[in-house]
């Protein structure tokens, strides 16, 4: 074999499957969507013909430029600030594709223009999130904390499973009853983190960095990470419930019924 079918067969073979995101819908309201940046991947759109919709970007960000592969089906246009982006599909055409050039990103879309849905269905808002980019800020911005990896305190709860890729499995995954603290191993981008609420509908969660780690400000029973098409459910097997603590309000007793002459008397 040249050495130039050798170089075609190896990027070949590195190649990867083409991967494309679909916006999440929100735990309050399915129709405000949520999808987590990554410049490799392509964020699927779907119109409803009838309704618009916005696509929110990072702080600070402003559009420059805007190209859509077939504009005579989509109604494409930026705010007088450039930082939202209203879509409408305006017949419902072949799908298409859309690039948007910000003053910080590139963002590559695939337009689809349906018919109307079930409301379930529908998108109205689609927000951008950035967890390798905050991380990143936080870590600069936080000094390093002593969180020791060789002696722990005690009361730490390390029992944790996981289900589904293990791409995104991290390195460590602890709490110590009142925050949950994730690392990654070095290389791995940091998805981006959901805790699944008693409904089973997921929300982002607060966090802050202390050095090497992703702290959720909260415990959980699970955990979901998302990274483009990859998806890895994370398991606390050993949830402590708080204690009330000394100044907690104690339950209120039923209140007793004062008997009358003629029988009880709220």
């Amino acid at each position: 074999m040249t050495p130039l079918k050798a170089l075609v067969a190896a990027l070949l073979i590195a190649a990867p499957a083409a991967a494309v995101q679909v916006p999440l819908p929100g735990p309050v309201d399915p129709r405000i969507r949520t999808v987590v940046y990554n410049p490799r991947e392509v964020v699927t759109i779907t119109g409803q013909l009838g309704y618009q919709m916005v696509v929110s970007f990072g702080l600070n960000e402003r559009i420059e430029n805007i190209s859509v592969g077939d504009s005579l089906g989509w109604q494409v246009t930026p705010n007088k600030k450039a930082d939202l982006l209203f879509l409408k599909p305006i017949d419902k055409l072949p799908s298409t594709n859309m690039t948007v050039v910000t003053n910080l990103r590139r963002y590559n879309f695939e337009l689809i223009a349906v018919a109307r849905t079930a409301r379930r269905t529908q998108t109205y808002d689609i927000r951008f999130v950035y967890p390798n980019e905050e991380l990143a800020a936080q870590t600069l911005a936080v000094p390093e904390t002593p969180v020791s990896d060789a002696t722990p305190p005690d009361g730490w709860n390390f029992a944790y499973s996981y289900a589904g890729a293990k791409g995104l499995v991290p390195a460590r995954v602890f709490d110590d009853g009142r925050f949950t603290y994730f690392q990654w191993p070095a290389g791995v981008d940091t998805p981006a983190v959901f805790a699944v609420g008693a409904d089973g509908k997921e929300a982002l969660v607060n966090h802050a960095t202390r050095g090497r780690y992703f702290v959720v400000e909260q415990t959980g029973a699970q955990f979901v990470l998302r990274s483009g098409t990859q998806i890895t459910q994370v398991f606390n097997d050993a949830l402590r419930v708080p204690e009330p603590g000394a100044g907690a309000p104690r339950p209120r007793e039923p209140e007793k019924k004062r008997r009358g002459l003629f029988g009880s008397r709220g």
